[in-house]
């Protein structure tokens, strides 16, 4: 009985001191990032633990490695979200068949409205958004087109 309670106050003490250990480079790395140089954080550290400087300097290397980690999620995680800001800007400017022929439509049905220049160029403005709209739901019939190759005339219908 007496050696099962020696063995399990080894483990918890080893367990006590890892999670000094951790809390130490947890408290280190946030002085790193807040730009302490090592001269300081030696000082603050050899005072709230009795450590060599060799030890501390360990620490060191160790919470340096931990804000290097951090600093690599974070960087990832902003790269992510720019490349998914870019991609939600470009899905706005693209405009799809039907939120055109909305646009072309609100332009095509907007009352006539006095211009300066008169009211022919709001008419205008609607005539060419109702021929886009002809246009793009396939109203306008193919156009003829001639080519000339030398002597010879060959006639291309488009469809």
């Amino acid at each position: 009985m007496a050696v099962l309670n020696v063995y399990n106050a080894k483990k918890m003490a080893k367990s006590a001191n890892l999670a000094g250990k951790q809390k130490r480079l947890a408290d280190i790395a946030l002085m790193l990032e807040q730009g302490i140089e090592r001269k300081e954080i030696v000082q603050k550290v050899a005072k709230s633990c009795k450590a060599s400087t060799r030890a501390i300097d360990n620490w060191i290397k160790e919470a340096k490695l931990i804000v290097l980690e951090r600093n690599k999620k974070v960087e990832e995680a902003v790269t992510e979200l720019s490349i998914q800001k870019g991609v939600e800007r470009q899905n706005k400017a693209i405009l799809t068949k039907d939120e055109a022929l909305e646009v072309l439509t609100k332009i095509a049905n907007d009352p006539l409205k006095e211009t300066q220049n008169g009211v022919a160029s709001a008419k205008t403005e609607q005539i060419n958004a109702i021929k886009t709209i002809a246009e793009l739901l396939g109203w306008v019939a193919p156009k003829k087109q001639e080519i000339e190759i030398d002597t010879k005339t060959i006639k291309v219908v488009r469809e």
